[in-house]
C-alpha cells in the first residue's frame, strides 16, 4: 500500500480538475479572501524547453570518461560547417528552381502576347528562336487564337497550379511549414518547445512549398522560409539517436516501442557513447538552430555579419559570446555556396541589392529635411501594414475556428490561396495589358527589349512587365538604381499595389516571406516620391537616394513595430522578453507561483504510478524523506525511465538514503555498478517518450507505456507496486530555487536569463513550496494573480 505520510495536496487553477497526490500543506492564504470573479487564465499547451542541464550520478560518472575537450569541440566545428553548407545548398536549389519556373512562365506570357497583340507585325519567329532557345511553340500558337482569353487562361492556371500544389504539400503532410516560420524561430529560441519544429518531412514541405509559392507570382518572397530552413537544419543534426546507433555498435539506447512491453525488452546503455551524443539536448540544439538562422538570412541578404546581427538581436533570445566566430562561420559558408553557383564573388546573395553607378555628389543640408519627412512616411508604411496584416489574420483565425471538420478546414483554406492566386494574377495581367506604359529601350539591350517587350512594339520595353512578371531581385535592382527609368504613374501603381496584395497574402497557408514584397514596396514608393519632389521642388536630388531611404525605413517600421511578435501572440506562443516590468518589483515569487507537487528522495514504485497519473505536472520538488527539506528537481520522463529500467533498491527503504548510487540496480542485472546504471533512467534523450498507443490496464508481468491527456503514463506491475525507486540518484542536483519572497523582478531575470524550465521556490525552512513555470510567467497569468487583493 502507499505509504500513510503521503496525503492528497491542495488544488491550483492551473493543475486542471485532478487532484495530485503527493504530499502538500496549504501554505499561502486563505483562498476563501479572493475575489470570486477573478479568472485565472488556463495553462499554455505548449511546454517549455530545459537550457539548464541536469546533474546527476549519471553525467558525473559520464564526465569522468568522457571523450577529450578537442574532439568534442571539433565535432562542434564540423557540425556548425554542415549548417552553413547545407542552408548554402538550400539557398541554391531555392534559386534555380524557381529562376526556372519564372523563366517558363515569362517566356510563354511574352511569345503570346506578342503573337496576339502585335497581329504578326510584332512577331518574330527568328527572334523567338534566338532568345528563347526553342522553336516555335505550338502550344502559345493555339492560345493566342482563343484572344486574351487563352492568354489569362494560361497565366493565371499555371500560377494557380503552383499555389494549390504548396498549399495542399503544406496541410496536409505537413502544416508548421505555413507562413514564414520566423515565429517558430523566435518562439523556440526564446525556450517554448514549438511541436514538430524540426525533420526531414518538414524540410522538403518547406522547401517545396517555398519554390513553388515564390514561383507562383504571389506577393511572397523566399527569405523568412530559408531562414526557418536553416534553423531545421540545424535541429535536424541535433537528432543523432541513429547515428549515435551506426557510430556506436557495441551498444544502443533503450529502445522505446509502442504499447506493452515486458522485462526482457528492456535494454541499458554502455560506457561508450558517440560523439554526436552529446549534442542532442536543448541546450545544443539552441546554438545550432541559432547558427541555421543565422546563415539562412545570410544566404538571403549577401550579409555575413548581417546574419550574425540578426540571430544576436532580433531571433535569439540567449546568445553566448563562443557562438560568435562558429555563427560567422557558418554564414561566410553559406554566403560563399551562393557566390559559387552564381560563379563570381560579386554577386553572392538571393536577393541581391547592387545599386550599380549612382551619384556620388554629396547632400545638400536642404535635402535633409525631405529625407527625414519620407523615412518617417517609410516607417508609417511598415506599421500600417503590421496593423492591417494583424487585422486580417485575426479574421482569418476567427473564421477557421468556426469550422469544426478537419476536411472542411483543408478545402477553405485550399480554395483561400487559389483565390488570392487568381486574384492576383488577374491584376497583374490587366494592370500590364491595359495600363502598362511603354518606354524606349535605346538604353537596353537587344536581347531585354525583345524579353520585356511583351504588350509593347519592337523596340520598347513595358514598364509594369519589367517590375511584375520578371524576377522580383531584378525589380528592386532596376528601382533602386535609376528610379527615372520608370514614370512616377508606373511605380505608385507598384507600390499601392505590392502593399495592398502583401496585406492579404501574408498569412495564407504556404510558406510566405515578406521581405521582398516589403523592399519592393518600399523601394516604389520612395522612387515615386523622388520622381515628384525633383519635378516640382528640387531639381537637384537624386531620386534613387529617396527609395533606398523609404525602402529602408519601410523594412524598419515592420520589424520595429514587431510584426512577428503579433504572429507570436496570435498563435499563442508563451513568449517571454527578457526584461521585468518596474512594477513587479513590488511583488514576490510568492504572488505568481503554483503550489509544489513535493515526491521523497526514496518513493515507492506505486506511488510514482500513481503520480504520474494523476498530476499534470513535467517536474517535481524532490525532498529529503525525514527533514522535508528540497534538494533536487526530477522530471517525468526521468521517473517514467526509472520504473521502466525497473531501477529498484536493494536495501530496505528505511535504511540512511543514499544519493551516490550505489543502492540501486537493474532488476535483471546482479551487478551494481555505475556502468549498468547509464542508461536512459539517468540521461533520457529528449523525444524518447513522445508518442505510445492509448492507455491498456497493465497485466501480471507487463509494463505499459501510454499518454493521458496529452501527458506520458506507466503502468508496472502490481507485485512492482512495493519496490521502492532512490529518485535521489536520478535527479537533477543543479536545479536552481528562490526563496517564495523574492522579488517578482528578479525571479522573471533568472528565469529568462538562465533558459529555466522549472524554477522551485522555497521557504525559509528550506521546505518546497511552489514551482514557477513559463506559465506563471506569462502576462495574462501574472495580471490575473495581481487584480486580486494578495492575502498574507
Amino acid at each position: 500500500m502507499i505509504p500513510t505520510e503521503i496525503s492528497a495536496m491542495t488544488k491550483h487553477p492551473s493543475y486542471g480538475d485532478k487532484t495530485p497526490l503527493l504530499k502538500q500543506d496549504d501554505t499561502s492564504c486563505n483562498h476563501s479572501k479572493l475575489k470570486k470573479n477573478a479568472s485565472t487564465p488556463s495553462p499554455s499547451k505548449f511546454e517549455s524547453l530545459d537550457f539548464d542541464q541536469t546533474i546527476n550520478i549519471y553525467t558525473i560518472s559520464d564526465a569522468k570518461s568522457r571523450p577529450r575537450y578537442l574532439q568534442i569541440t571539433i565535432t562542434r566545428w564540423i557540425l556548425v560547417a554542415l549548417v552553413g553548407l547545407s542552408t548554402g545548398i538550400t539557398a541554391v536549389v531555392i534559386v534555380h528552381c524557381v529562376e526556372l519556373l519564372v523563366q517558363f512562365r515569362v517566356t510563354r506570357l511574352n511569345s503570346q502576347l506578342q503573337h496576339y497583340l502585335g497581329r504578326g507585325s510584332y512577331y518574330n519567329e527568328d527572334e523567338i528562336r534566338k532568345y528563347y532557345h526553342h522553336e516555335v511553340s505550338c502550344f502559345d500558337s493555339m492560345l493566342s487564337k482563343f484572344g486574351l482569353g487563352g492568354i489569362y487562361s494560361f497565366y493565371m492556371g499555371y500560377n494557380l497550379c503552383l499555389v494549390v500544389l504548396s498549399t495542399m504539400l503544406c496541410i496536409t503532410l505537413s502544416p508548421m511549414a505555413v507562413g514564414s516560420g520566423l515565429p517558430e524561430v523566435k518562439a523556440y529560441l526564446n525556450g517554448v518547445r514549438v511541436g514538430k519544429f524540426s525533420g526531414f518531412r518538414l524540410y522538403f514541405v518547406k522547401l517545396l512549398g517555398t519554390i513553388l509559392g515564390v514561383a507562383s507570382g504571389l506577393v511572397v518572397g523566399p527569405e523568412g522560409p530559408i531562414v526557418h530552413l536553416g534553423a531545421i537544419l540545424g535541429a535536424s543534426l541535433t537528432k543523432t539517436r541513429k547515428l549515435e546507433d551506426w557510430f556506436c555498435r557495441n551498444s544502443s539506447d533503450l529502445k522505446i516501442s509502442v504499447g506493452v512491453r515486458n522485462e526482457n525488452s528492456v535494454k541499458h546503455q554502455g560506457d561508450h557513447r558517440s560523439l554526436l551524443s552529446y549534442f542532442r539536448n536543448d541546450l545544443e540544439r539552441r546554438h545550432l538552430i541559432s547558427i541555421g538562422a543565422a546563415a539562412g538570412f545570410s544566404s538571403a541578404f549577401g550579409a555575413p555579419v548581417g546574419g550574425l546581427l540578426y540571430s544576436m538581436e532580433e531571433a535569439s533570445s540567449f546568445f553566448s559570446h563562443d557562438m560568435l566566430w562558429k555563427t560567422l562561420t557558418a554564414t561566410c559558408i553559406a554566403t560563399f555556396c551562393i557566390a559559387s553557383y552564381y560563379g563570381s564573388l560579386s554577386r553572392y546573395s538571393m536577393l541581391s541589392l547592387d545599386m550599380g553607378i549612382v551619384d556620388s555628389s554629396l547632400t545638400h543640408l536642404k535635402e535633409i529635411p525631405i529625407y527625414f519627412v519620407l523615412g518617417t512616411a517609410g516607417g508609417i508604411v511598415g506599421s500600417a501594414f503590421n496593423r492591417m496584416n494583424a487585422y486580417t489574420n485575426k479574421l482569418r483565425k476567427v473564421f477557421y475556428g468556426t469550422i469544426l471538420d478537419r476536411e472542411k478546414l483543408l478545402i477553405f483554406k485550399v480554395l483561400e490561396s487559389a483565390f488570392l492566386s487568381l486574384l492576383t494574377s488577374f491584376t497583374m495581367l490587366s494592370a500590364v495589358i491595359f495600363t502598362g506604359k511603354c518606354r524606349p529601350g535605346e538604353k537596353d539591350g537587344e536581347e531585354f527589349r525583345f524579353l520585356h517587350r511583351y504588350n509593347c512594339p519592337p523596340g520598347q520595353t513595358s514598364e509594369l512587365g519589367i517590375l511584375l512578371f520578371g524576377s522580383r531581385e531584378e525589380s528592386i535592382k532596376e528601382i533602386l538604381t535609376d528610379p527615372e527609368n520608370f514614370s512616377p504613374n508606373t511605380l505608385l501603381t507598384i507600390g499601392l499595389l505590392v502593399f495592398s496584395l502583401m496585406v492579404i497574402t501574408f498569412g495564407v497557408a504556404l510558406p510566405t516571406g515578406m521581405f521582398m514584397p516589403s523592399i519592393l514596396t518600399g523601394s516604389s514608393l520612395g522612387g515615386y516620391a523622388g520622381l515628384i519632389i525633383k519635378k516640382y521642388y528640387m531639381s537637384s536630388i537624386h531620386p534613387s537616394d529617396f527609395s533606398l531611404i523609404v525602402c529602408a525605413r519601410t523594412i524598419g517600421g515592420l520589424l520595429s513595430e514587431g510584426i512577428y511578435e503579433e504572429l507570436i501572440q496570435l498563435r499563442e506562443y508563451p513568449y517571454l522578453k527578457h526584461e521585468s516590468k518596474p512594477q513587479y518589483d513590488i511583488y514576490t515569487a510568492k504572488t505568481v507561483m503554483s503550489a509544489a507537487v513535493t515526491i521523497n528522495s526514496e518513493a515507492s514504485a506505486g506511488l510514482i504510478e500513481d503520480l504520474l497519473l494523476e498530476a499534470p505536472h513535467n517536474a517535481f520538488p524532490v525532498i529529503q524523506k525525514n527533514s522535508g527539506s528540497y534538494i533536487g528537481m526530477v522530471r517525468r520522463d526521468q521517473l517514467v525511465a526509472a520504473l521502466e529500467n525497473k531501477l529498484y533498491m536493494d536495501n530496505p527503504p528505511d535504511e540512511e538514503i543514499i544519493l551516490s548510487g550505489s543502492n540501486c540496480n537493474l532488476i535483471d542485472n546482479e551487478e551494481s555498478n555505475l556502468s549498468n546504471l547509464k542508461n536512459t533512467a539517468f540521461h533520457v534523450d529528449d523525444g524518447v517518450y513522445r508518442s505510445f498507443a492509448d492507455w491498456r490496464p497493465t497485466t501480471e508481468n507487463t509494463t505499459t507505456l501510454s499518454w493521458v491527456n496529452g501527458i506520458v503514463v506507466i503502468s508496472i506491475p502490481p507485485l512492482e507496486r512495493f519496490r521502492f525507486i532512490d529518485v535521489g540518484s536520478i535527479m537533477n542536483k543543479s536545479a536552481i530555487c528562490v526563496q517564495e519572497e523574492s522579488p517578482l523582478s528578479r525571479v522573471f531575470d533568472v528565469f529568462t536569463t538562465l533558459g529555466l524550465r522549472h524554477l522551485p521556490v522555497v521557504s525559509t525552512d528550506g521546505t518546497a513550496v511552489g514551482v514557477i513555470t513559463r506559465f506563471n510567467l506569462s502576462d495574462a497569468y501574472i495580471r490575473s494573480k495581481l487584480s486580486v487583493k494578495y492575502c498574507t
